[in-house]
């Protein structure tokens, strides 16, 4: 204490910044064992596949998740131990306007469409099974360059191939043995993939969703308040004026955005929370008429957990852009830009049975209540629901969102 009231504001602060960076190394540390807990094996190929796509590993529950960009495609790998879950799932963003999915011949194939087609190798066509939802579309896909994508990731006999639902995935029951080299030869692949759906017809008009991985913000915001009570002591024994407290939280909450979900949203204040004037008047009206209140932030369980702290956003940005959130299990699940939004509501789980859907099936494996929504093209609209599952977040489309009935 001594030592401390012969030392001037200024060289205090420098004392507690120096504290801060040594806490920060330590956190880094404790992070860093704990996201490879479990995973020892493989943490070598993880931190390998992190700086070539640049982005980051972190853990979703018991599983360990790289998620970043590459060739300009958002992608992400799960790895997992446990039972009854493929060791390894790849997942990168592709515009797909049709399903596509690849098993051996031992394997049933339950989703991707009932037609089969063919790549035009024998050998691989005699080992393995194509069905699609869209036969035409489908062949015009299946040229040379990609049959040989679609031979390279169809690896094994316990790998399964999807394309459709806005993702190329890849999954293989086992850890592969030299898993970074195998891992990055997939990636490299499916981007080929994502090139070529690319150029089919309709891609263009096929919008993408990021999914944003949950950040481990706690330490970093522990540092960050105490850098900035290490300088505002050095302007307070200065007498230099400073910036009136709590601005930015001030902001945060005028934007209709509680502090708690802002530190989960990025650039939180430049967008603010959909008013009714920003949603369409019809689906309004049709959301009202099922006893639900029409809002940019609505209230749901999309975990399953029963928690009460799931919500969904609607959020109004600069020049009038659109942004969909999912905050889910304290973490950000889904956070992407979609163009031309007019509503989004809660679908509670129990209605989910009762809906018709697009293909004649419903999303598999779903936790909870999941996101509606609706969006308008032309005169027309499209609507799509999102749901959080154990492997991330899955979607169908209803044939009529209109017939959903939510009592």
């Amino acid at each position: 204490m001594k030592l401390l009231a012969s030392l001037n504001p200024i060289q205090i602060a420098l004392l507690i910044v120096a504290g801060l960076a040594t806490l920060g190394v330590i956190i880094t540390l404790v992070r860093s064992l704990m996201t490879f807990a479990g995973f020892g094996e493989v943490s070598a190929a993880a931190k390998q596949m992190a700086r070539a796509i640049s982005g980051e590993a972190f853990r979703d529950g018991p599983d360990l998740v790289v998620s970043g960009k590459y060739d300009g495609s958002p992608v992400v790998a799960r790895f997992s131990n446990q039972e009854h879950t493929p060791g390894l799932n790849l997942r990168m963003a592709a515009p797909a306007t049709f399903q596509l999915s690849v098993a051996h011949v031992s394997k049933p194939i339950t989703e991707g469409g009932k037609n089969q087609v063919r790549t035009g190798n024998p050998r691989f066509d005699a080992r393995f099974t194509m069905q699609t939802d869209r036969v035409t579309e489908a062949n015009m896909f299946l040229n040379a360059s990609v049959a040989g994508r679609l031979q390279q990731l169809a690896c094994s006999n316990n790998t399964f191939v999807s394309i459709g639902s806005g993702a190329i995935e890849v999954s293989e029951l086992l850890i592969p043995p030299d898993t970074g080299q195998h891992v990055m030869e997939h990636v490299q692949a499916m981007a080929e993939l994502v090139r070529e759906v690319r150029k089919m017809p309709g891609a263009d008009r096929v919008k993408l969703v990021s999914i944003a991985p949950e950040r481990q913000v706690a330490g970093r915001i522990a540092i960050a308040i105490g850098v900035v009570l290490a300088v505002v002591s050095i302007f307070a024994a200065t007498k230099v004026p400073s910036h009136p407290a709590f601005k930015e939280v001030n902001a945060t909450l005028q934007n209709g955005i509680p502090p708690s979900d802002a530190l989960l949203l990025h650039d939180a204040e430049q967008w603010h929370v959909a008013t009714p004037d920003d949603l369409d008047p019809a689906a309004a009206a049709w959301l009202r008429n099922q006893g639900r209140t029409p809002a940019g932030r609505i209230e749901a369980d999309f975990s399953g957990k029963g928690e009460g702290t799931d919500v969904g956003y609607l959020l109004i940005g600069p020049e009038g852009r659109r942004r969909i959130v999912m905050l889910a299990n304290h973490a950000n699940v889904l956070d992407g830009e979609m163009v031309n939004v007019a509503l989004i509501a809660a679908i509670p789980k129990y209605a989910v049975p009762r809906i018709q859907w697009k293909g004649g099936m419903p999303p598999e494996d779903t936790l909870g209540d999941g996101l509606l929504v609706l969006q308008k093209k032309g005169d027309g609209q499209t609507s799509v629901i999102f749901f959080l599952s154990r492997s991330g977040i899955v979607t169908g489309a209803p044939i009529d969102y209109q017939q959903i009935n939510l009592q």
